[in-house]
C-alpha cells in the first residue's frame, strides 16, 4: 500500500492506494485538490499514524477508505469543490453579521453535514467532536482562519447548534 495525504485549502485527507495505482492516477488526484503531497512506503506519513490510532478501528474510518476509493478522481473533485463553496459561504455569512444559529448559517451547516456523507455517515456526537477539532486542532483552525478570521469558531458554534437540533 502507498499512503497518500492530500492537503487542500481548508484541511487534509489521508488514505491509502494500492501499489497498482499509476503515476498518472496519483498526479490526477493531486491536480484535483489545491495542493498535494504524496508519501510513499519509504516516507513516514505524519498524519496516518495519528488517524489510525484515533479512528482506525471505527466504522467511519473504514467507510471513508471505501468511499474515497469508489468516488474516483471526478467524484473527489466534486466533493472538494462543494466543501470549498460551503466554507466560502459560511465565511460570507459570518462577515455579514449573521449569528451561527441563523437560518442561513444552519442551512449551510446542514450542507456541510451532508457533505461528510461523501466519506462516512456522521452522527450528532461525531459532528460535535469534529466541531471541537476545528478549534482545538491547530491544523484545522489555521485552515479556516486563512479563509476568514474567526471562521473556525463560527463553524464550531454552527456545528454544535446543528448537532443539538438533530438530537431534538
Amino acid at each position: 500500500m502507498m499512503a497518500i495525504i492530500i492537503f487542500f485549502k481548508r484541511g487534509f485527507i489521508s488514505y491509502n492506494l494500492s501499489l497498482n495505482a499509476t503515476l498518472g492516477q496519483l498526479r490526477s488526484i493531486q491536480k484535483v485538490l489545491y495542493t498535494g503531497v504524496i508519501m510513499n512506503d519509504n516516507t513516514q506519513n505524519p498524519y496516518e499514524e495519528e488517524a489510525r490510532a484515533r479512528w482506525g478501528n471505527t466504522k467511519a474510518f473504514k467507510q471513508s477508505e471505501i468511499r474515497v476509493k469508489k468516488m474516483g478522481e471526478e467524484g473527489l473533485k466534486k466533493a472538494m469543490e462543494e466543501n470549498g463553496k460551503i466554507t466560502e459561504e459560511m465565511a460570507e455569512c459570518m462577515k455579514s453579521g449573521e449569528k451561527s444559529e441563523s437560518e442561513r448559517a444552519q442551512k449551510l451547516i446542514a450542507r456541510h453535514y451532508e457533505w461528510l456523507r461523501n466519506f462516512y455517515d456522521p452522527t450528532p456526537e461525531m459532528y460535535r467532536g469534529l466541531a471541537e477539532m476545528y478549534m482545538t486542532d491547530e491544523r484545522f483552525k489555521a485552515n479556516y482562519e486563512k479563509v476568514a478570521e474567526g471562521l473556525a469558531e463560527y463553524m464550531k458554534e454552527a456545528m454544535m447548534e446543528y448537532a443539538t437540533n438533530l438530537q431534538g
